[in-house]
């Protein structure tokens, strides 16, 4: 009974280990960095980071998972919190941001979704509470606020404010309540 305790005890770390050892292209060497909290696991070829890198906290959950192309991220990187649930998505590209980034609240809902271009904020924006409702919807160029945003003030009022390269023109305030804002459009 007693080995038959310790078969099962040692069977997770089992399979832990053996998902670890895939994670790695050929001709890549794993690399194991242990930190107080969690326990980094990348792929190395001739100094540089290659393949996917995976870190678990001291409880076995996942923290991250990164994607590495010659040292330079790339692909869906993704960030959980220390209870497992997913935190963010971010695209990158040739070691920048370039794409969406998702963050999330502990039920799922979406918190912020952000687009970049080369690692700056460029294209739609959009914010909502933890229940789905929709805050904030605008506009990047280039880093910089431009075009029609739309924020949420209330349950019965938005504010409309016109920018353009991040100036801001006018703002009004409008009746507003139904639980998403105006689509913009750009």
């Amino acid at each position: 009974m007693k080995l038959l305790t310790i078969i099962i005890a040692l069977l997770p770390l089992t399979i832990f280990c053996q998902e670890i050892e895939h994670i790695c292209p050929p001709n890549t060497e794993l690399k194991v960095d242990t930190f107080p909290e969690y326990t980094v696991y990348q792929c190395i070829a001739n100094d540089v980071q290659e393949g996917t890198s995976k870190a678990y906290n001291n409880e076995g959950i996942l923290k991250f998972e990164n994607h590495w192309k010659k040292g330079k991220a790339v692909g869906i990187w993704k960030e959980w919190d220390k209870k497992g649930n997913l935190w963010s998505t971010t695209v990158y590209e040739n070691g920048a941001k370039n794409g969406l980034e998702i963050f999330y609240y502990n039920n799922g809902n979406k918190k912020v979704e952000t687009t970049f271009q080369n690692g700056i904020k460029h294209g739609i924006i959009n914010q909502w509470n933890e229940f789905g409702v929709h805050l904030i919807t605008g506009n990047f160029e280039m880093g910089l606020e431009d075009g029609l945003w739309f924020i949420r003030k209330n349950e019965t009022k938005i504010v409309a404010t016109q920018f353009q390269n991040g100036q801001q023109l006018f703002e009004q305030e409008q009746d507003w309540t139904d639980k998403d804002l105006p689509i913009v459009i750009y």
